[in-house]
């Protein structure tokens, strides 16, 4: 159990990192992309939430499925807001740029 706790603690870091790279690059004028994952099954989280680390955790704990699935949409948005960002950070020029 406290295996998963601490795994579970470290995606949730992961993500925090995630979304300071995010507003790094949003908010410093010069970034024409973010720079982190935008595909919600190949994150960190992602890559546990939707393979065999979810399935061994809901076999241990079936208590959890439904928590879990709760988080799939919310997550899946969150990449999904990153993409949507990155095409809006790609036509910064440099006019956009140099006046920041």
């Amino acid at each position: 159990m406290n295996e998963l706790h601490d795994h579970f603690f470290a995606k949730t870091i992961d993500h925090y990192k995630w979304l300071n790279q995010v507003d790094r690059a949003m908010l410093d004028g010069k970034s024409t992309e973010l720079g982190v994952q935008t595909d919600d099954h190949r994150c960190k989280l992602g890559t546990w939430l939707y393979g065999g680390g979810r399935r061994e955790a809901e076999k241990a704990i079936p208590e959890l499925a439904p928590l879990l699935k709760k988080l799939e949409a919310p997550h899946a948005h969150m990449h999904a807001s990153a993409a949507e960002i990155n095409a809006v950070l790609a036509k910064r020029s440099g006019d956009d740029i140099d006046n920041a």
